[in-house]
């Protein structure tokens, strides 16, 4: 599949809307697009309000607008996963911060029984640090400095929309011709590599995981919720969801002294 040239590719950018960060904390998605495309053409979408069935947080109806009453009888995440999985079908999973659109819907998924989502997966985020030197790699940001038009922000359908944008500015400014090209810049593991069995399962399970690390301010204690290992510089960071900092953080691997799951001991 990685010799597969990127105009025969199949992708579907992907965006959700969130009633908060935490999937395990009882947040649900109340908003999804998805777009589908092989090479530069639209060939279906899905855009669609999600009833969540609980109350959106204050802090993320700020982030995307959204009110309680425009999600009333809305349809639920099981009336449009089966749209939602056609859609995914043979494509190359496309977003934004890859690993937390991810998340959440791997959750949604797992509860009504489905699998989780296994696609090939392009980050824009990361594909963007490795092709970029900016302060800041939001994708607003990366919209206004690369000159991309963007036609709202922080719902769904605009949001999928700027990351199809993205991808074509980084396709060209990579002199990327086939799906291989691209998988490299976003540090794909060497096989070599195996991480500590609380970390693949953390990942694996979408559970939280405790860590002691030892940060630049010194010795730190933690919960994250994983979200991905990447490769920098010939380092390998854990990418995750930081309970003590509120915000997603990095985190380098041979700076982590103790890590365990959550419910159980240190490992």
């Amino acid at each position: 599949m990685m010799d597969m040239p990127l105009a025969e590719t199949t992708f579907a950018f992907v965006d959700v809307e969130t009633t908060g960060l935490h999937p395990h904390g009882g947040d649900r998605v109340c908003e999804i697009a998805v777009i589908r495309c092989v090479g530069d053409r639209e060939v279906a979408r899905l855009v669609s309000l999600i009833n969540p069935g609980r109350p959106i947080s204050p802090a993320a109806a700020r982030v995307n607008g959204l009110a309680d009453a425009q999600l009333c009888g809305q349809p639920s995440f099981a009336d449009v996963a089966p749209r939602v999985l056609a859609l995914l079908r043979d494509a190359v999973f496309v977003a934004h911060n890859a690993p937390f659109d991810l998340r959440f819907l791997d959750t949604e998924l797992v509860r009504l029984g489905y699998d989780a989502i296994d696609n090939p997966t392009i980050d824009t985020l990361e594909l963007a640090r490795a092709c970029y030197r900016l302060a800041s790699y939001g994708l607003g940001n990366l919209a206004a400095q690369l000159g991309i038009a963007v036609n709202g922000a922080h719902r769904a359908l605009a949001d999928a929309m700027t990351t199809r944008r993205l991808l074509a500015h980084l396709i060209r400014d990579l002199g990327a011709e086939r799906l291989g090209d691209l998988t490299p810049s976003q540090g794909t593991l060497p096989s070599h590599v195996t991480l500590p069995a609380p970390m693949r399962q953390a990942l694996r399970e979408r559970r939280r995981l405790y860590l002691r690390y030892l940060s630049s301010e010194g010795p730190t204690e933690r919960w994250v919720e994983p979200l991905g290992v990447t490769t920098r510089s010939q380092r390998l960071y854990l990418v995750a969801f930081c309970h003590l900092r509120q915000e997603h953080r990095t985190f380098r691997l041979d700076r982590i002294v103790a890590m365990h799951l959550d419910g159980e001991d240190d490992a």
